[in-house]
């Protein structure tokens, strides 16, 4: 599945996510142990998954913070034992030295909820790495209430942003065609807002929707069938 990044992007793409973490929201605690994450991670592949992207720091809201070490720990036996397996591995990380290890291990993306702006060296780790780099909208996880989530135009706004931070990043020298934009329809927005976010985001090489994030499970389950809650991010490649 390590074939050339563009072609796989070429079209649509399901990234099937795997949490090593005792609190993510979804499926916090599930897949600890190796073997559990290893079969997990078959699994999604089996269910159509295309990417396994692989965390092990919740950034649901309230989630604590856990140190470099913890997370390295629980992330970097498992790329390992999916890179060995031939899978497309993505690291989500806010550290750069965690996305470094994950690339050595075998990942080929980094998932960046920060969009770079958690650590300042993230980007030249992406850089120089050669990774493909998503970057989500970000105005600050966890964002209780939604305090920070007021808009006049949430389209305009988010792809602004998002537009910002990808310049950050082709200054910083990941090429643009490693970038992945993502709006994050979910942890920083209701949902209600940003339904048309994906219909109006024409012009960019890469854009990530969601069909479903953490917080919103429950919210979506009366629109999602529960297969597709199983996927996290569809990746595909607009046409300029």
């Amino acid at each position: 599945m390590n074939a050339d990044p563009h072609a796989r992007l070429s079209r649509p793409r399901i990234m099937g996510v795997l949490n090593i973490t005792p609190d993510s929201f979804s499926d916090g605690g599930k897949y600890i142990a190796l073997e559990a994450a290893v079969a997990r991670a078959r699994e999604l592949v089996g269910q159509g998954a295309h990417i396994i992207d692989v965390g092990g720091e919740s950034t649901r809201p309230g989630a604590d913070r856990i140190s470099a070490d913890e997370e390295q720990r629980r992330v970097i036996p498992v790329i390992e034992a999916l890179g060995a397996d031939g899978l497309t591995v993505s690291i989500d990380t806010v550290r750069a030295e965690t996305a470094r290890l994950a690339i050595a291990a075998g990942a080929t993306i980094v998932n960046d909820v920060s969009g770079g702006t958690a650590d300042p060296e993230m980007l030249r780790v992406v850089a120089e790495t050669g990774a493909e780099y998503v970057i989500m909208h970000w105005r600050g996880i966890p964002d209780l209430g939604h305090a920070r989530s007021t808009y006049s135009d949430v389209v305009e706004e988010v792809r602004s942003e998002l537009a910002a931070l990808s310049s950050r990043a082709i200054d910083a020298g990941v090429a643009a065609e490693k970038i992945i934009l993502d709006p994050d329809s979910g942890s920083t927005r209701p949902l209600n807002r940003v339904g048309s976010f994906s219909q109006t985001s024409t012009g960019w090489h890469h854009l990530a929707t969601r069909c479903c994030s953490e917080s919103h499970v429950s919210e979506c389950s009366a629109k999602r069938s529960a297969r597709a809650r199983q996927w996290a991010i569809a990746i595909s490649r607009p046409q300029l």
